[in-house]
């Protein structure tokens, strides 16, 4: 029975909020569910003492948390602020454990909202999303709509503060079900925070949930000390936080605090990273410094129509059957590196384009029109290359062969920096709940990140300083793009503008 797993009362509690910064975002609704000894509990089908209210945060709230909630700057506009039921709330908190799904963000809210109000707040805490880590290892995800569909839970009003909190109450009852009270009250004790505990700084990743964003490490002090991001913010901050690592044993030291910025996808959370990185200069990452665009080469390889090597500028836009290796600064550096490269690997130059072919001896028909070579091959003679660009019976290995052979080795090369395509492209991304980002670029430069089409024109401005060279081209967020365009798995739609 669930009322027996703490030692004394228990809120299962749940907010809503105007985003995911304690400091910057504000409570819109607060949802609690009462168990523990002496009061009734779920598990024996007894309703238990629930209390929810609608909160004026006093600054507006984001459209789309009004999407995800249902929550709008109407429905708030009467509501008590925090500040006139802080005492009401403190009173039902008093003496109890608090129990939240990730409960360092609702912990980060109350103390913040607490310390506003004039209101000591100090509860030992329990965290279900640890708690389900913990009990249920097998299982990649832990969110609430993960624990929905793994236990079969029912949940009429998702993504308001007491339907969510009544969710962690069925999650308990599941949980004793299946695993039985002493196992999950053993987990639940090991894991419950004493009020007044310092936190451990590793801790911080669990106020950052599974879902794309970027983050801010922050000293005691409130300054930045580093810009992680990810497809999952709690996980990439579980990656940074090692004693494993120089890095890491730094971070674990000096954090004391996580500032989240979620994205609806990687591409627009790497974005940001950038962007914030650039911005903020933190300690413990090098200021990302915006380069031009240089000049550069590289070899070109063309399936269609007829395929074939050449080497030419980095510059030039890619054709639709085109792929290019290296970057090198010039021609001659080009030329040169490659031909080392193409005697490491034992590859004609004629047929990667850097040589013009042989001549045909006097007498000799240039009878194999695939083979570029019509005379005997020095570097085949040396065993530079297999002599693939000679004429059928001279050569060790078909064109076909060395151009699979060529193919893989090149692919070892770094790829230049693409140019971007003609015109202003978006490339959108949107997660789970329907929230979606558009990410424009205009040829090479990025422009901006925007929700929605009809803030395009806000990048303009932006676009008209590249076009009069103004801002400095900054390659980093193409390749960035590029990177991630070819990552598998990942939904990014591109977009015509």
């Amino acid at each position: 029975m669930i009322a027996a797993l703490f030692d004394r009362p228990a809120v299962l509690l749940d907010l809503e909020t105007t985003g995911a910064s304690p400091a910057r975002d504000r409570i819109t609704e607060i949802g609690l569910v009462e168990i523990g000894p002496g009061l009734p509990d779920p598990a024996l089908g007894e309703h238990p003492i629930t209390w929810s209210t609608l909160v004026q945060p006093g600054i507006p709230i984001p459209p789309f948390i009004s999407g995800l909630t249902g929550i709008d700057d109407d429905m708030v506009a009467n509501a008590p602020r925090f500040a006139d039921l802080a005492a009401d709330l403190a009173r039902r908190l008093e003496g109890k454990v608090l129990v939240a799904h990730n409960v360092r963000f609702d912990y980060g809210f109350l103390s913040n909202e607490f310390e506003r109000a004039g209101i000591a707040f100090a509860l030992p805490a329990l965290c279900s999303a640890k708690l389900s880590r913990k009990l249920y290892p097998q299982h990649p995800r832990h969110n609430l709509d993960a624990l929905i569909a793994r236990h079969g839970l029912h949940c009429s009003d998702r993504h308001r503060a007491l339907g969510d909190a009544r969710v962690i109450g069925d999650f308990l009852v599941a949980a004793v079900a299946e695993l039985g009270a002493e196992r999950v009250r053993e987990v639940a004790t090991a894991l419950t925070a004493p009020a007044g505990t310092p936190r451990e700084t590793v801790a911080l990743a669990d106020e950052l949930p599974d879902a794309p964003g970027c983050f801010v490490l922050r000293a005691a002090d409130g300054s930045p000390l580093y810009v992680g991001a990810g497809a999952s913010m709690r996980g990439e901050a579980l990656r940074l936080l090692q004693k494993s690592s120089p890095l890491g044993r730094a971070l674990l030291s000096e954090a004391a605090s996580v500032d989240p910025e979620p994205h609806p996808g990687v591409l627009g959370s790497a974005l940001a990273q950038r962007r914030l990185v650039e911005r903020l200069a933190p300690k413990h990452q090098r200021k990302v410094v915006a380069e031009a665009l240089r000049e550069s080469w590289s070899l070109a390889w063309s399936g269609d129509p007829g395929p074939g090597f050449a080497l030419r500028e980095s510059g030039q836009h890619l054709g639709e059957r085109e792929t290019r290796f290296g970057d090198f600064p010039d021609d001659r550096t080009a030329r040169k590196a490659l031909a080392a490269f193409a005697r490491e690997h034992r590859l004609c130059l004629p047929l990667l384009g850097l040589e013009p072919p042989g001549e045909a001896t006097p007498g000799e028909a240039a009878g194999d029109s695939r083979a570029p070579c019509q005379v005997a091959c020095p570097a085949a003679a040396r065993r530079e290359c297999l002599g693939a660009g000679l004429p059928a019976g001279q050569a060790v290995e078909t064109p076909a062969t060395h151009l699979g052979r060529a193919l893989t080795a090149l692919a070892r090369l770094p790829r230049p920096t693409p140019t971007g395509t003609r015109g202003r492209v978006g490339f959108r991304e949107t997660d789970a709940d329907g929230r979606s980002e558009l990410h424009v670029f205009d040829g090479p430069h990025y422009l901006g990140s925007v929700e929605d089409v009809d803030a395009l024109a806000d990048l303009d401005a932006r676009a008209r300083a590249h076009a009069e060279g103004s801002l400095p081209a900054d390659p980093q967020p193409l390749r960035i793009l590029t990177r991630l365009l070819k990552t598998p798995g990942l939904r990014i739609e591109r977009i015509r503008l």
